[in-house]
């Protein structure tokens, strides 16, 4: 069952599988956007990578790393979520981008192999180590994902303290 919450726009699916978490209002917050673009900023990502943004919600992140991207004959960001609607929103929102350069796929972090089915140059996760009960495996898939050489960049932003107040 889908709830809204009327104060913050966020819609939280009751399910335990997260297939349509999103969070479409903290994706627009300025501490939340200043956070990944740093992040995206310190990956040194170009324009010739091929770049995973895992747990991609609504695209924010991904359009990040796209415009670090822009003008690339060779880079592709592939944004991976478990939530259905989180990706419907960000083909929404990056539609312009998405016929030559963005791939989104529904998957999991614990399996990020088996829907990316290649090697890339990074992997972006942004703000969700928090929803992935198996760490392990989440490395493991990450190492099997990257090229040799590639960057693991993640960060958090959910520990006590860490919200603004506008964040609902």
């Amino acid at each position: 069952m889908l709830w809204v919450n009327n104060a913050t726009k966020n819609i939280f699916d009751t399910r335990t599988d997260h297939s349509c978490f999103i969070f479409f209002a903290f994706a627009k917050i300025a501490f939340y956007e200043k956070v990944n673009q740093e992040l995206v900023n310190l990956s040194d990502v170009n324009t010739s990578h091929k770049v995973v943004d895992l747990a991609c919600g609504a695209g924010a992140v991904t359009k990040s790393i796209i415009e670090k991207l822009k003008g690339a004959c060779d880079g592709i960001v592939f944004g991976v979520d478990l939530s259905s609607v989180a990706l419907n929103q960000a083909r929404e929102e990056l539609q312009s981008a998405t016929d030559y350069m963005v791939r989104f796929i529904q998957g999991g972090a614990e399996n990020l192999w088996e829907p990316v089915k290649e090697k890339v140059d990074a992997v972006l996760f942004c703000n969700a180590t928090h929803l992935v009960s198996d760490k392990i495996a989440l490395a493991n898939e990450v190492r099997k994902t990257l090229k040799h050489g590639g960057i693991f960049a993640f960060n958090t932003s959910f520990y006590k303290g860490s919200h603004p107040p506008e964040s609902g």
